[in-house]
């Protein structure tokens, strides 16, 4: 994938996440200039129609909920044998990875990413949507420490 142009303007630059609904790659939108994540979703079992109702949907989720910590949808490409969501690429790392190499959060730091969290997670209620996966994987910290929501495939 990595060098690949998708949808005609989205350029695939390197793998950033694995999971099991799909593998994101950072890339680059040509005609924007900005960069991207593409997230491609796992065929493991599903037939191309129903991976791409599974795109679909948690395309529509995402496009129904606008909130700065809710990770921003920009497209979806679909083709016959590949279905992806491109989306807001956030500049920094999981919570998971902060915690890993960092050890705990102090409590002002915590209250912050709590506080942060809630209040996405919030105008998603507001919408009828419920994430059903927040853990420290799906919750990104941008270079400025700021939350973002990713992965809502399950909401």
């Amino acid at each position: 994938m990595i060098g690949k142009v998708i949808g005609g303007q989205y350029r695939i630059d390197e793998e950033i996440g694995r999971g099991a609904m799909g593998i994101v790659y950072r890339g680059e939108d040509l005609k924007l200039h900005r960069p991207v994540a593409v997230k491609f979703l796992q065929f493991s079992g599903l037939g191309g129609a129903e991976t791409i109702k599974k795109v679909l949907k948690e395309a529509r989720t995402l496009a129904a909920i606008e909130h700065p910590a809710i990770c921003p949808i920009y497209n979806v490409i679909e083709s016959e044998d590949a279905a992806c969501l491109v989306m807001g690429y956030v500049a920094g790392h999981s919570l998971k990875a902060h915690l890993e190499s960092q050890g705990t959060l102090g409590w002002k730091d915590a209250l912050q990413l709590v506080l942060e969290a809630s209040e996405g997670l919030h105008a998603a209620h507001l919408k009828g949507i419920i994430h059903r996966d927040i853990k420290p994987d799906n919750l990104m910290l941008n270079e400025h420490g700021v939350v973002k929501i990713t992965d809502m495939g399950l909401a």
